[in-house]
C-alpha cells in the first residue's frame, strides 16, 4: 500500500495518509468514499490479522456495491462447498 503526502503552497507537508484499494475491484478508495473493512485472520500466525477494504457505495449504473458483490461470492462459495 502506498503512502501519500499532500503539500501546502509553501511546500510544507499537510497530511500523510495511506491510500487503500478495494479488494474486489482493485480500484483506489478515495478520501470521502464510504468503505467496509473485513478482518481476515491469518491461520498460521497467532494474533495476526489483515484487513480487506471494499467500496460500500454504488458506481454509476451498478446495482450492487463491491462489498455486496463480495458477500454474494462468499454465499455462493459456501453453498457450493461440501459440508
Amino acid at each position: 500500500m502506498a503512502s501519500s503526502v499532500s503539500f501546502t503552497p509553501m511546500n510544507q507537508p499537510l497530511a500523510a495518509f495511506r491510500t487503500h484499494e478495494c479488494a474486489y475491484c482493485q480500484s483506489p478508495i478515495s478520501a470521502g468514499e464510504r468503505w467496509v473493512r473485513e478482518k481476515v485472520l491469518e491461520p498460521f500466525r497467532s494474533e495476526a490479522a489483515r484487513y480487506r477494504r471494499y467500496h460500500a457505495d454504488l458506481f454509476g449504473e451498478e446495482v450492487l456495491s463491491c462489498w455486496e458483490k463480495h458477500q454474494m461470492q462468499q454465499d455462493t462459495q459456501k453453498t457450493k462447498s461440501p459440508a
